[in-house]
């Protein structure tokens, strides 16, 4: 393991600030977290947390909208990971048996989270091109904080539990997620079919 990513992890975990990490090691080493294989998904999203110890001057409003896109993509992986056996997946699409709870928690998770990750995505970089571009400010500005919350949160709240007034949600091939027969949801939901 690198120096400085020891450092960091040494620092958070003892409870002290993580001041001794510089921040040019922070910015050299994110970039090689971010592009790293899919697979390395969950260093990245533990890299994040990691950094909310980070010095002061790298705490910014930008870089709190990061810490909850990590946190939410770390939900959209846990229900990813809430999936219905094989056998009742087969039973659940043929009819036989009701679609599960479980199956039910999925759906409505991955609707909500996905959707909620792209957005926070979109917050952060309409954030980062405000500041660039613009010169604007958003340190400590708790109605901004607001208003991405609601933006973030709140189309995919309207976008899941319309579908669930519908019926929608339920096996969809080798997943749960919305039922073929109501396939114009995922359209509504998400702007694809797949």
């Amino acid at each position: 393991m690198r120096a400085p990513l020891r450092r960091a992890l040494q620092a958070g975990c003892s409870g002290e600030r993580a001041a001794a990490l510089p921040v040019a090691a922070i910015v050299r080493l994110a970039p090689q977290l971010v592009s790293s294989p899919a697979c390395l998904r969950p260093a990245r999203i533990a890299w994040s947390l990691v950094c909310a110890r980070a010095p002061a001057d790298l705490r910014k409003f930008a870089f709190s909208l990061v810490a909850i896109l990590s946190a939410t993509d770390i939900l959209n992986q846990v229900f990813d990971l809430i999936e219905p056996s094989s056998d009742n997946m087969i039973a659940m699409l043929d009819g036989s048996i009701p679609i599960t709870t479980r199956c039910y928690v999925q759906a409505v998770g991955d609707s909500f989270f996905e959707l909620s990750s792209v957005l926070w995505t979109t917050a952060i970089a309409a954030t980062l091109y405000c500041t660039v571009i613009w010169r604007w400010t958003f340190e400590n500005n708790v109605l901004t904080f607001l208003k991405f919350s609601a933006w973030c949160y709140g189309i995919p709240l309207v976008l899941t539990v319309a579908p669930a007034i519908d019926h929608a949600f339920g096996p969809a091939g080798a997943a749960c997620w919305i039922k073929e027969e109501k396939a114009y949801w995922q359209v509504r939901s998400t702007g694809t079919t797949e």
